[in-house]
């Protein structure tokens, strides 16, 4: 595993954006329109690379990002991808909608002292074949020390039992809020 750095945005783009390509809970956000989920995409390596949560497999086939929430790090390019994302990923008409599923996630997540798996996936052609499985395992350690829980959410139920599987308990399934089930778990690193 490596640390990504701003010249992987490519890599990372493409590799998220395959994998997400039919996720429920990013098609939300994107307004169910996948030509927007590379800005989406975007927007999040760059939120991630300010807290050096971007995280690549050794072959380049997979990659994860992590925020930490307490971190709040502020660049110029975050703000103009923070601004492509209202204006051309949500837009202003849904971005009241967004923000509801975003408080509704919050108010699952502890207030302080925690890590938030925002995104992990594996280019489709290596799927299956336990990228990222080794992927996760080596950034629960590369975190293992700082004493924080993980914290993610999924709205793909083939995802659950992988979760289960690298020590993620679910936490909440939030039914009947969105027009999708979503799935909140947590790891004690």
């Amino acid at each position: 595993m490596r640390r990504g750095s701003k010249k992987d945005i490519s890599l990372v783009v493409s590799i998220i954006s395959a994998s997400f390509k039919d996720n429920k809970s990013t098609n939300f956000v994107t307004g169910n329109n996948t030509s927007k989920l590379p800005a989406l995409v975007r927007y999040s390596f760059y939120k991630a690379l300010l807290n050096d949560g971007v995280f690549i497999n050794d072959d380049d086939t997979a990659a994860c990002l992590v925020l930490d929430p307490n971190e709040k790090k502020i660049s110029i390019r975050y703000l103009y991808y923070t601004l492509v994302l209202t204006l051309n990923v949500i837009g202003l008409q849904r971005i009241k909608e967004v923000l509801k599923r975003e408080k509704l996630i919050s108010k699952h997540q502890p207030k302080h002292n925690f890590l938030h798996l925002w995104y992990i996936g594996v280019i489709p052609t290596s799927a299956g074949a336990g990228k990222g499985t080794q992927l996760l395992q080596e950034i629960l350690k590369f975190y293992s020390s700082s004493n924080k829980m993980m914290y993610l959410e999924t709205s793909t139920i083939r995802n659950l039992p992988f979760y289960k599987k690298n020590g993620f308990d679910l936490v909440k399934k939030i039914e009947n809020e969105l027009p999708y089930i979503l799935y909140i778990f947590k790891n004690s690193l």
